[in-house]
């Protein structure tokens, strides 16, 4: 599939494009889109755009136990067989001067560590599963952003959060609903140092299923 065959990377680019040039409005039309396209491709020599993959082995479920709910803090252990995120392998494709922006360790999208800074976007393309121990379930997905690397295991605070509802789950009790789902956000001074991470929350328990992300990485405005 190509940017121009995905939606959600139209858009992040015309959000792009839409800040960096000021304007308010791009056509949707497709001419207008492949204009786009490349304009914003042409600063990928300069570093100003790239991306990477995080595919997640599958070893290890995230599991909303208690049967009335909760939440469970998205794991990725970056050793899937598609994944290409390692920069040290796959250095063509990030971000100039940005290293693996996943951390594994501690399950967090670290900002500044990773060579980020204030006014960079992130779009992140979110692909997992949740599998409802009983129906009818109410889910969501968080993110969750922090003045610190390493989330909520790290040194800092909560910012805020940001919530997307998913689904209200009525039936197929068992059965896995599979969720991909793009985030859009800019990196803002008070995260600048920060982090985030991305959590699942549940009014039934369920059991998630973590394929991967991909992260387009695109330079602010200096």
């Amino acid at each position: 599939m190509s940017f121009l065959d995905d939606p959600s990377w139209v858009q992040a680019l015309q959000g792009y494009e839409r800040y960096r040039l000021g304007t308010s409005r791009i056509s949707l039309r497709r001419d207008h889109q492949v204009e786009l396209l490349f304009s914003s491709i042409q600063h990928i020599e300069g570093g100003s755009i790239g991306w990477q993959d995080f595919a997640d082995s599958g070893t290890i479920k995230p599991i909303i136990s208690d049967v009335a709910g909760g939440e469970a803090l998205l794991t990725n252990d970056n050793n899937g067989e598609q994944t290409d995120g390692n920069t040290n392998i796959n250095g063509d494709t990030t971000l100039l001067g940005v290293t693996d922006i996943w951390n594994s360790d501690d399950s967090s999208f670290d900002f500044a560590e990773a060579g980020l800074r204030a006014f960079d976007y992130l779009f992140i393309r979110f692909d997992f599963g949740i599998t409802p121990n009983v129906v009818p379930a109410r889910t969501s997905l968080e993110l969750r952003f922090y003045d610190a690397a390493g989330g909520a295991g790290g040194a800092g605070a909560l910012v805020f959060p940001l919530p997307v509802s998913l689904e209200d789950i009525s039936t197929g009790s068992g059965e896995e609903k599979k969720y991909v789902r793009t985030m859009g956000f800019f990196i803002g001074e008070s995260i600048a140092e920060g982090s985030m991470q991305a959590v699942v929350v549940s009014t039934a328990g369920c059991e998630i299923i973590v394929r991967g992300w991909n992260i387009l990485t695109l330079r602010g405005r200096l």
